[in-house]
């Protein structure tokens, strides 16, 4: 008889050299058909069982209940031609026996990496030059607490409280120049004028009652040196300590404008086809990664978004093309908002998935949008992302790591909070885990 076993190992695959001897195909016995068996796997000792008994092929409970009833006959046999095996074994026979008998159980090393397994948010991630021990990321929020477009030293305690060791964090958005401040408001302009944009039609929905000031269209110049700004804040960024620059491109601001059809109404070679439409966002990639080197860059996109009246008609098309253009710079990440999110707190079913775009882009691919635990897990566990943002539950929850990793109840964020100034309430003081106990 030539049967194989596995004596243990993980589920993945048993390694063994062990040499169980056979008969040989003259039925006579000798040890010239013995077989040695390496990387031999649970799933295929159960499904030859099942297929030699014309059964259906079980499941993993049932596939290591037949590897035990093999492992079981395999024991018998060598019990009983102890003397003919005895000198194959390399250690004490009954030792082997006893060792070989144990139901299929994973040593302490396996059950140690299922335990790190189960939680997938909580594996390491390698990201560029970036060695991250977990893939829980702080989204980039804004949170209105830097005054006069100035960082302020609350600043330093609210990301320092949200730090971990290995962990990924990305701040609010700083604006590139003077004509990137505020919101769609001359207000906020130089010397009042209106906000730029690749369009000069005014913004039709009102949010929170505010009104917007028509913008004016940059010129093809202009562009240009909307670029250098680009280039230049990447700069001062790196020389400022930052690990890196995450480019914005989504949420409606500027760049999102250009990207989308339903705002971007320019002739030139800025609008019209999505190659042109992309242009923009693509001279701003290959312009920061030859400041800083495309290993610090990132881009956040919402391609199925629609804020400020910045919305796609093909966003599967649009998503696409930059996910493939974005691999001719070999930038670090690209940073995606789910297509369920259709606005900072519309959330939707839909059918659109963003998994295209992650088996095009060729670097690391983050996720955000509406992510808990739960579906995080999941996105990871099925390589659907390599990262998860998660913005309103890591505002409210500083050890945002550690509560998943003991699957704690979360503190609940409020939402009146989220953009006001006062630089404690709302921004430092949500508790730690250990506060609370």
């Amino acid at each position: 008889m030539s049967i194989t076993v596995a004596a243990g190992g993980s589920a993945a695959g048993f390694k063994s050299n062990v040499i169980i001897p056979g008969s040989a195909n003259s039925g006579s016995s000798n040890y010239s058909h013995g077989l040695q068996y390496n990387e031999i796997y649970v799933g295929a000792i159960a499904q030859m069982a099942c297929l030699r008994n014309g059964e259906t092929p079980p499941d993993e409970n049932r596939q290591r209940k037949l590897a035990d009833e093999l492992r079981a006959q395999v024991v018998e046999e060598l019990i009983k031609r102890r003397k003919e095996v005895e000198w194959f074994i390399e250690e004490d026979f009954d030792a082997y026996i006893k060792r070989i008998k144990q139901p299929y159980k994973r040593n302490m090393e396996e059950e140690i990496k299922e335990t790190e397994v189960s939680v997938p948010l909580l594996t390491p991630c390698k990201m560029g030059n970036f060695n991250l021990s977990h893939r829980i990321v702080l989204a980039p929020m804004t949170r209105t607490r830097s005054y006069n477009f100035i960082a302020q030293p609350h600043g330093i305690l609210y990301y320092s409280q949200r730090t971990t060791k290995g962990g990924f964090l990305i701040s609010e958005a700083s604006g590139i120049s003077e004509t990137a401040q505020g919101v769609s408001n001359h207000s906020f302009q130089p010397n009042g004028d209106p906000p730029i944009s690749c369009t000069d039609k005014a913004i039709q929905i009102e949010h929170n009652k505010a009104k917007f000031s028509p913008p004016r269209r940059l010129t093809v110049k202009e562009i240009s040196q909307v670029v250098i700004d680009f280039r230049m804040a990447a700069k001062n960024a790196v020389e400022a300590g930052f690990d890196g620059v995450e480019i914005h491109g989504a949420n409606g601001y500027l760049v999102d404008q250009f990207l989308k059809d339903q705002v971007n109404d320019r002739t030139d070679e800025y609008g019209g086809s999505i190659e042109n439409r992309c242009r923009f966002p693509l001279e701003i990639v290959r312009a920061v990664s030859e400041e800083i080197g495309a290993h610090r860059v990132g881009i956040r996109l919402s391609p199925y978004a629609n804020y400020n009246d910045s919305g796609d008609t093909n966003p599967d098309a649009l998503g696409l093309h930059m996910a493939e253009a974005l691999n001719k710079y070999s930038i670090l990440y690209c940073h995606v908002i789910e297509p369920r999110m259709i606005t900072i707190y519309d959330k939707q079913e839909t059918k659109s998935s963003l998994l295209p775009m992650r088996k095009a882009f060729t670097g690391t691919f983050i996720v955000a949008g509406g992510y808990n635990r739960d579906d995080g897990n999941e996105v990871i566990g099925r390589s659907g992302a390599d990262l998860v943002a998660f913005g309103r539950l890591f505002l409210a929850n500083p050890d945002l790591p550690r509560r998943f990793e003991l699957n704690s109840v979360l503190n609940k964020y409020d939402r009146s909070t989220f953009y006001t100034h006062d630089p404690v309430i709302g921004y430092t003081d949500y508790p730690f885990l250990e506060e609370k106990i």
